[in-house]
């Protein structure tokens, strides 16, 4: 009797062979993190046999995931300069090897971006009294709840000091 054999060595941390373990090779640590008016993408990389990576973004749970990014490889990190500010951002992230996907990692935030207001120079301005206004040019994605004027004896007033509320919503603001 003749037996014969062969052993075929497999490579369990090779993410090219559809066998290897998705969560040897999937992206760690993925995070979004708001920086100014950008959200700031990072990960860590477990192995770094791979061919890049492919980050996906949803806008307040509508629609599908889309494809906004192909990386490569020794890139951990992105910055997403198309956001809208009080929108809910959805990212997934998987790292590739050919045709090969790693399982996603996924990573949410909600931006705040600061409203635009830009201000007209006051006019008419008698002891007591004088024309001021202003209009704002981005709400940043987010209601204006309230508008008004503050002023103070000293420069740069906040809404500590007086003030006088007009409403809401990003009309023009006038006060005589």
């Amino acid at each position: 009797m003749v037996i014969i054999s062969s052993c075929q060595k497999r490579e369990w941390v090779n993410p090219f062979d559809q066998e290897c373990l998705k969560e040897t090779w999937t992206p760690t640590n993925f995070q979004a993190v708001q920086e100014g008016n950008a959200v700031k993408l990072t990960w860590n990389v477990p192995i770094a046999n791979i061919s890049g990576f492919k980050v996906f973004r949803q806008i307040n749970y509508s629609g599908d995931f889309i494809e906004i990014n192909d990386l490569k490889k020794d890139v951990t990190q992105w910055i997403d300069t198309e956001i809208i500010g009080g929108k809910v951002h959805l990212y997934s992230l998987v790292a590739y090897a050919g045709n090969n996907e790693s399982n996603s990692g996924n990573a949410q935030i909600t931006p705040i971006i600061q409203a635009i207001i830009s201000t007209t120079t006051p006019s008419i301005i008698g002891t007591i009294s004088a024309t001021l206004g202003g209009i704002i040019t981005s709400d940043g994605g987010s209601p204006v709840t309230e508008k008004g004027i503050c002023w103070a004896a000293s420069p740069n007033p906040t809404i500590s000091n007086t003030k006088v509320v007009i409403g809401n919503g990003v009309w023009i603001c006038r006060l005589n």
